[in-house]
């Protein structure tokens, strides 16, 4: 039954995938046939085409995030929410089926903004290599805070629904005012461990200090972007049981 709960909402937060992806991929074929072209007008059409492809790309990523928290809202306390509740399913399937869902969402969105932008800039790859020093490695390390401080970000608006429709009044203003401090509280509090480690080691006082962009390496900060990426990995696993904990008490449908 997961696989089938899973299967669900991953389609339903995808639905839009193929009509974005093809507008992106049509419009970076455009962008890069016109590339080398020195007339005005091609300039203009392969700038206008090449914009088109960033906005839907980006455009299928945040629908991506709002499909993800409108899934989980809908099914577990609007209308859908009497259907949700009364299928002999385990209350943990139902939760788990919507964190895999985003979780593969997130990676899947993700994945294809990456490859859009190295196809759509040829000196993408270029840039990394020099400027970020080794590129694979510098890459994947990025790509893995970036997951997973987006699936941190889930977590804590799955979090905030829950605590927020605790209530009988104001539910979604309580669920945002509840995002905002469990967001917020503890980015605060990751910023301060690095300040104050930046006083103490020299692996993380580049940070608050001026540097010339030669002078930079992202293997210097190699360091911070492990702190950073276990912070959001606790942060993620705490939100998440939590988020679950809180689901498995009962939900109050409106």
């Amino acid at each position: 039954m997961l696989k089938h709960l899973f299967k669900l909402d991953f389609l339903f937060i995808n639905q839009y995938l193929p009509y974005f992806l093809l507008g992106a991929v049509v419009s970076l074929l455009i962008t890069r046939l016109t590339a080398d072209a020195t007339i005005t007008f091609w300039i203009v059409i392969s700038n206008i085409f090449k914009n088109l492809t960033i906005s839907c790309t980006l455009s299928f990523f945040i629908n991506i995030l709002a499909r993800t928290v409108f899934r989980f809202r809908n099914n577990f306390y609007k209308d859908e929410a009497y259907l949700t509740h009364t299928l002999p399913v385990a209350k943990s399937s139902l939760y788990l089926s919507k964190v895999l869902a985003m979780l593969a969402s997130v990676v899947l969105s993700s994945a294809l903004l990456l490859a859009l932008f190295y196809f759509l800039f040829p000196d993408f790859q270029d840039i990394l290599k020099v400027n970020l020093d080794q590129s694979l490695a510098s890459s994947l390390l990025i790509a893995l805070i970036f997951l997973l401080e987006i699936s941190y970000f889930h977590f804590a608006t799955y979090v905030s629904i829950l605590l927020g429709h605790r209530s009988s009044t104001h539910r979604t203003l309580r669920s945002v005012g509840c995002l905002i401090c469990l967001y917020s509280l503890p980015q605060t509090f990751l910023l301060s461990i690095i300040y104050l480690l930046s006083r103490v080691s020299p692996d993380f006082s580049f940070i608050f200090e001026a540097a010339t962009p030669d002078a930079f390496s992202l293997r210097s900060a190699y360091p911070l972007a492990f702190l950073v990426s276990g912070f959001y990995l606790l942060c993620g696993l705490l939100y998440g049981y939590l988020g679950y904990r809180l689901f498995r008490r009962g939900v109050d449908v409106e």
